[in-house]
């Protein structure tokens, strides 16, 4: 019997199985890098960023910035590599430490731990920079954007949009239901009151009790066919986001 070692998160089990119940194994496809670190990767795409200026050429000294930065369920993006890249260019810009607020994208999940902070964003930022765990259901911390034309009311996280800027980060990945992810979806649902989330979430499913789900609400679709990819793009926009990495 043959063990078979599974990663999951930082751990690693063994899965002893009889070569009996492997039907086929997968193996991805080689595909050829450039030789740079992450880090290098991360600079790049900071310093060559596609349809919009660089932020030396948007942010100014004495402006307040809100990093949008994804919470522990998104790890495999190594955001303890991108935020302090994006923290150091706001540095090189004049924007201070103390005028620098991290919000975790939440959503509707539970608030992260002190570990868990530093693990998104590095424990030399964590030690530096305010980390505040977005709470969806705390009314008093959200600010009214706007109504979108399907009805959703959206509100968002006040300390995202009390800031001069705010800044998107995280991995754009395929979506069951909103096409791709990242992008506006960390502003809805990722700094989104519950109410906000649940009224857009619902545009998953077809009108009336128990007609089921909208084909068109599916991974990869971005065209308006798509209501769900749709609100959630009209949602994003009263929040004015400066930039997204």
């Amino acid at each position: 019997m043959a063990q078979h070692y599974m990663k999951y998160g930082d751990k690693e089990f063994s899965v002893a199985l009889d070569e009996g119940f492997i039907a086929a194994e997968l193996h991805s496809n080689v595909v050829s890098l450039p030789k740079k670190t992450a880090l290098e990767h991360i600079n790049e795409a900071l310093d060559n960023p596609i349809g919009s200026p660089r932020l030396e050429e948007m942010v100014k000294p004495g402006q307040t910035v809100c990093i949008v930065v994804p919470d522990s369920t998104r790890l495999w993006q190594s955001p303890n590599v991108y935020v302090p890249a994006v923290v150091a260019r706001l540095n090189t810009c004049g924007i201070r430490d103390e005028d620098i607020r991290i919000l975790t994208a939440t959503g509707t999940h539970r608030p992260m731990s002190r570990e868990e902070h530093i693990s998104i964003v590095s424990e030399d930022i964590y030690n530096r920079i305010p980390v505040i765990d977005h709470k969806c259901r705390e009314s008093a911390d959200m600010v009214k954007a706007g109504v979108t034309s399907h009805g959703t009311e959206v509100w968002f996280n006040r300390v995202a949009m009390e800031s001069d800027h705010i800044i998107l980060t995280g991995g754009v990945v395929y979506h069951f239901l909103a096409g791709y992810g990242g992008g506006p979806k960390y502003l809805l649902p990722g700094i989104a009151s519950y109410e906000t989330v649940q009224q857009h979430h619902n545009l998953a499913l077809n009108k009336g009790f128990g007609s089921g789900t909208n084909a068109a609400v599916r991974s990869a679709n971005m065209e308006g066919s798509n209501i769900f990819h749709a609100d959630l793009e009209e949602a994003a926009q009263p929040a004015k986001p400066s930039f997204l990495l």
